[in-house]
């Protein structure tokens, strides 16, 4: 009896571990999938594929993302600018939940055309929250945001959902 025993404990410690493991999976993906961001990395910058509409007074852009890093250390975005002599500003903030935990407002003429604008951030303990990037401006900026429409991830554009996710990236540990 023993034998059997074991062999059925054995049995039972291995379907426990399978079903923990696909539990885990599951649920990382059912989280993911929740917030819109299931194919979106952050760790890297995407290939813009497209241009989005131009930011203006009111617009508000934002992409949801699960944040890989406790302490987020910099936000790379590019952005497609069209007026050099523009003064309008342009506010980026991160957002968990309701707090606002990062925000930053940049002068258009602070922004580089297709290249990539640099934001150091130095905020903690996120790893695993469910942050949105939020892009406002005050009048109109002549930008508009790179976009890479070949993900499965969406972002909003002024209350709207569109297939896509903004070219940006964090850098942290």
């Amino acid at each position: 009896m023993d034998r059997h025993r074991k062999e059925n404990l054995l049995i039972l410690a291995a379907a426990a571990v399978v079903v923990i493991s696909f539990l885990f999976m599951f649920s990382r993906n059912w989280h993911s999938r929740l917030n819109g961001n299931d194919s979106l990395d952050v760790t890297k910058i995407h290939e813009a594929t497209a241009v989005s509409s131009f930011i203006g007074k009111g617009t508000e852009v934002s992409q949801y993302f699960v944040c890989p890093y406790n302490t987020v250390k910099e936000l790379v975005i590019i952005f497609n600018k069209t007026d050099d002599t523009n003064q309008a500003d342009v506010t980026i903030s991160l957002r968990d939940g309701q707090d606002i935990v990062f925000s930053r407002t940049l002068s258009v003429q602070e922004i580089a055309d297709q290249h990539r604008t640099r934001i150091s951030v130095g905020t903690g303990g996120l790893k695993g929250h469910s942050l949105c990037l939020e892009i406002t401006a005050d009048s109109d900026t002549g930008l508009a945001l790179m976009i890479d429409e070949k993900t499965e991830a969406s972002y909003r554009f002024d209350g709207q959902t569109l297939k896509g996710t903004i070219c940006f990236a964090l850098y942290g540990n």
